[in-house]
């Protein structure tokens, strides 16, 4: 996860009432029936305005949770066979609003991963006809229509750590804890990657990674204990954080942050590392890492081997072909909307929701940017 500069994002005063009332809903503590304070009353409770509370009755009522009555009043809504009090999750055919949020979804890079992911989301959603949404992930602007979020590790720390009271969410990608989630095996990827590189008779295998802090301890763990088991200790100059470019913008393009990171570890001491392969943080930066190794006369795979993480398209279609740890990027987006749509069908509450994470496996896909090293 890039180093990103905090600011202090507070949760809109409506959203917290709102999100107080549904929870009280919810818990039964405001059985169907019961009125709601009128907007006098909530002005002289909370200090607010004509127009907040006006929001906070609009939110509820959108979510049919409430329902006015001219000259009477608000009053919490009736259950019925096409509504079930929970979140604002309607359990007719229509199953709510999904939020999707994180600047991977957002970013205008040339990768298909996020694409992949949100087809996954968009085909776990289609049988119950949830509409998907996108979501801000630096505010909470428009989250309030929103009836459960799906969140990647790039939605700012104010926000994870500020989610509204009884909003169900899933986290994508990193495992969070005490937060449902779905990743891939990425201890598994970086094992797999290096153990088919000591199979072909590699024996000095670099490794150039992203500043991640919770991917990349996995991966690299993987990395260091293949290496190991063959009795190969891993030397600290076969392993290198990328350039960044930018500050590390996760917009970037990460073919041209592996030609450039590629490019100084070439002038300062690939050769002497004595290295034969290498293992890239994903399949652009591989890309990039090639581009440069061709560039001063280095061919891949006759002089070193290159093996890229993720399995999207680009890989196939690059020269050589590129050899990768596919991760089920698809699927992932499944699993998470199936995860998420059963915490908005279900009596979730802030005090009692399941920290359910699911660890879907990857797998080797061997094309031909790799092969045994020179001489072996």
């Amino acid at each position: 996860m890039p180093t990103l500069t905090k600011r202090p994002y507070k949760i809109p005063k409506y959203q917290q009432l709102a999100a107080e009332i549904r929870q009280q809903i919810v818990e039964g503590v405001l059985p169907p029936g019961e009125q709601l304070p009128s907007f006098p009353r909530l002005r002289a409770l909370h200090g607010i305005t004509n127009s907040t509370v006006e929001k906070v009755y609009e939110v509820l009522e959108r979510d049919g949770l409430i329902v006015r009555r001219p000259r009477r009043g608000t009053f919490v809504a009736q259950r019925d066979s096409q509504f079930h009090i929970t979140s604002g999750e309607k359990t007719g055919k229509q199953q709510g609003t999904i939020g999707v949020s994180g600047l991977g979804f957002s970013f205008a890079g040339s990768s298909s991963y996020w694409g992949r992911m949100l087809q996954g989301i968009r085909e776990a959603s289609e049988p119950g006809e949830s509409q998907i949404m996108l979501l801000p992930h630096d505010s909470f602007k428009g989250w309030e229509k929103a009836d459960g979020v799906l969140l990647c590790d790039w939605v700012l720390p104010e926000i994870v750590e500020n989610l509204p009271p009884g909003l169900p969410h899933v986290f994508l990608v990193s495992r969070i804890p005490e937060m449902a989630g779905v990743s891939a095996d990425d201890y598994s990827g970086g094992r797999l990657a290096t153990e088919h590189l000591l199979e072909l008779g590699h024996r000095r295998i670099a490794y150039v990674h992203s500043n991640d802090p919770v991917l990349i301890p996995q991966r690299q763990a993987g990395y260091e204990d293949a290496l190991k088991a063959v009795g190969i200790v891993p030397e600290k100059q076969w392993v290198r954080q990328l350039s960044r470019i930018h500050d590390f913008d996760y917009g970037a393009d990460f073919v041209s942050i592996g030609r450039t990171s590629i490019n100084l570890w070439l002038r300062e001491g690939w050769r002497e590392s004595g290295c034969s392969a290498l293992l890239a943080h994903n399949d652009e930066t591989a890309i990039g890492a090639i581009e440069a190794f061709h560039a001063v006369g280095l061919k891949v795979p006759d002089d070193v081997s290159v093996i890229g993480f993720d399995g999207v398209e680009i890989g196939a279609y690059s020269s050589p072909r590129l050899t990768t740890i596919e991760v089920p990027l698809r699927r992932i987006g499944q699993v998470a909307t199936e995860l998420l749509l059963r915490q908005m069908g279900s009596d979730f509450k802030n005090t009692s929701r399941e920290f359910e994470h699911r660890v879907l496996p990857v797998q080797l896909k061997m094309r031909e940017s790799t092969a045994p090293p020179p001489r072996f």
